[in-house]
């Protein structure tokens, strides 16, 4: 029942308080210990003062004399500081033959091939600490002279490399539980950390990039050639459009809808009775009188409107875009003074043939209704169909 307990939280005892501990122990029972022997004794209690004094109770009852560092590592099979220091030295030197003989003469004299991967995360997480602070010896589990031993190895890595090692360490260990051969991915991690070329901090590739941006040539941009039939290429389109105005469309407009009744004869024959009215900078408005409505409501569509603007774009040069209007009075056609614009109720019989199927052809859903029924279109007096 959780409201009838109590909750304790144990806090771990600090490494310098069981240190000065276990140095009271040893004056009252008249041993001789180093103090890095005691500091290993300390740092092994892992935070538990009981722990400490029972580890220094068994080495003083296996050892004759002084208790040494050298005592308290071969009993408990910690990995010697002097081998940590050894690999890093050899990831530094970029020696794997180094790394290798080192772990070699580990595993012959009977070490825990896991405690020393751990040791060696450890190692880098002491150095990497010396690196970025500026009072280590709080944050760390070891003597003032110790600490300053790591100082001068930070010297010799980047921050970017000792994160990059204690990375892959870290990533052996998970590695090293899969397997029997516990060796093995210990002695592939210490390869590749001795061949690696090294770790390139992301400040200096950014530095590198830019200097590339500013020494690099501008980039040359390649025109897309025109599509199509050959036509005359034009080589500046802004150009263009700053000299062209609506006269010279309308002199050419009859190219650009022979143009279009090459691909289809529909678009063409709807686009025949619209003429363009306006020109303002890319924009060309192509103008149908009200019985045409039809006509422009079937322009309309994006796939007709771009077949218009791909017309005008490879037979003038231009690339505009078409919007379509019903003007609500004749158009240029019929100002010009051409017979059929003056009288719309003039229209061949050929010309009436050809406008029927293009209505269909375009409108799919008038095709339908004259299959169903049978029947045919027939043109209005105002041109339109009825």
């Amino acid at each position: 029942i959780l409201s009838r307990c109590q909750r304790f939280d144990f806090r771990r005892i600090s490494p310098g308080e069981i240190l000065d501990n276990l140095r009271n122990i040893a004056k009252e029972e008249k041993l001789t210990v180093d103090d890095e022997a005691l500091s290993l004794i300390a740092k092994y209690g892992d935070g538990s003062m009981r722990d400490a004094q029972v580890i220094l109770d068994q080495i003083s009852s296996f050892t004759r004399g002084s208790v040494r560092a050298d005592d308290v590592t071969k009993i408990l099979g910690i990995v010697d500081d002097e081998v940590l220091f050894g690999l890093s030295g050899a990831i530094c030197s970029k020696d794997p033959k180094e790394a290798l003989k080192i772990i070699d003469e580990l595993v012959n004299n009977g070490k825990d091939v896991m405690q020393a991967v751990t040791g060696m995360i450890e190692h880098f997480r002491n150095i990497s600490i010396t690196k970025v602070t500026k009072e280590p010896g709080r944050l760390i589990d070891a003597l003032s002279d110790k600490v300053e031993r790591y100082r001068l190895e930070s010297a010799k890595f980047t921050i970017e490399q000792i994160l990059y090692i204690i990375y892959t360490l870290s990533n052996t260990i998970d590695f090293m539980r899969k397997t029997d051969m516990a060796k093995v991915p210990f002695e592939a991690a210490m390869i590749k950390l001795t061949l690696d070329t090294g770790v390139v901090p992301i400040s200096d590739i950014i530095k590198r990039m830019e200097a590339l941006e500013d020494t690099a040539p501008a980039p040359v941009v390649k025109k897309a050639p025109a599509s199509g039939l050959s036509e005359p290429k034009v080589e500046d389109q802004g150009s263009s459009r700053r000299s062209c105005n609506i006269d010279e469309i309308l002199s050419s407009w009859t190219k650009v809808i022979s143009y279009i009744k090459a691909k289809k004869i529909s678009i063409a024959s709807y686009l025949q009775e619209g003429d363009p009215v306006t020109l303002e900078g890319d924009l060309l408005t192509i103008g149908f009188a009200r019985e045409f409505q039809f006509h422009k409501e079937v322009l309309e569509t994006a796939d007709n409107r771009r077949t218009i603007e791909g017309a005008i774009r490879d037979m003038l040069g231009l690339e505009l875009r078409v919007v379509l209007v019903v003007t609500g009075s004749v158009t240029a056609k019929d100002r010009s003074g051409s017979p059929d614009a003056q009288n719309p109720d003039r229209m061949d019989e050929g010309s009436g043939a050809t406008d029927e199927t293009a209505i269909a052809d375009a409108d799919p859903i008038v095709k339908k209704a004259l299959e169903m029924f049978g029947g045919k279109l027939s043109g209005s007096g105002s041109g339109g169909p009825a």
